[in-house]
């Protein structure tokens, strides 16, 4: 029966993945693509290879360090995270992330309450190194009003992140009452989901240790600019 399930799932993500890729090449102009090729400079492949797999292994060495202190090293973690960007790049809506919190909790054994919270706190550093290198940005260079929008806008939306997940540490009882007050006027078993939501993801960020337990150095706390 397992082995049924197996080619089952095998069959559909084939499926989905060549539905996808489909979708992303029906209207591509390979004369194009073809000119392109011929005209590229491959000097530059082997360069732009070894930094890419760098980047991958700097972030898995920073995922290592955001999960619960001496749990996975990164050799462990370089080939949940490569599958999930994979998946990222054929699959629309970040449906990597999901298989990186799967993955995670089928091969490491983590809760996956504990992952996505590592992958809350991953984005949340990504997004402020990106308000940083903005705001650096627009310090050095003039910059139009539609930069300086977006720079708030980021500001403001990873600083509510970072509230959010501070608040939930520090008064994490007290988050799941008020989630349990605003969502009173739903049905009992939606009430029943997602109060049990909150509370695991409560659980999972407060397990996740400390920015100055978890990171040698600031440049593991800033980590890579999201994608």
């Amino acid at each position: 029966m397992r082995g049924r399930h197996r080619s089952i799932s095998t069959g559909v993500g084939i499926a989905i993945t060549l539905l996808f890729l489909w979708l992303a090449l029906k209207d591509v102009a390979w004369n194009d693509i073809r000119v392109a090729f011929v005209q590229a400079d491959y000097r530059w492949v082997v360069p732009a290879a070894l930094l890419v797999a760098a980047d991958y292994w700097f972030r898995a060495i920073r995922w290592g360090h955001i999960l619960p202190e001496g749990s996975i090293p990164a050799r462990r973690l370089f080939p949940i995270l490569i599958v999930g960007f994979a998946a990222n790049n054929v699959i629309p809506a970040r449906v990597g992330e999901l298989w990186r919190i799967w993955g995670l909790s089928r091969h490491e054994g983590v809760s996956k309450s504990v992952g996505l919270a590592t992958l809350v706190v991953e984005r949340l550093f990504d997004g402020l190194t990106l308000v940083f290198l903005l705001a650096l940005f627009s310090a050095l260079v003039p910059s139009n009003g539609r930069a300086e929008a977006m720079k708030y806008g980021f500001a403001a939306l990873f600083g509510t992140v970072l509230v959010g997940v501070v608040l939930l540490v520090m008064f994490g009882a007290h988050v799941e009452r008020l989630a349990s007050k605003v969502i009173r006027p739903l049905p009992a078993g939606w009430q029943a989901r997602l109060l049990d939501i909150v509370r695991r993801f409560t659980e999972g960020v407060a397990r996740v240790p400390p920015p100055k337990a978890s990171y040698g150095g600031a440049g593991l706390l800033l980590g890579g600019v999201a994608e």
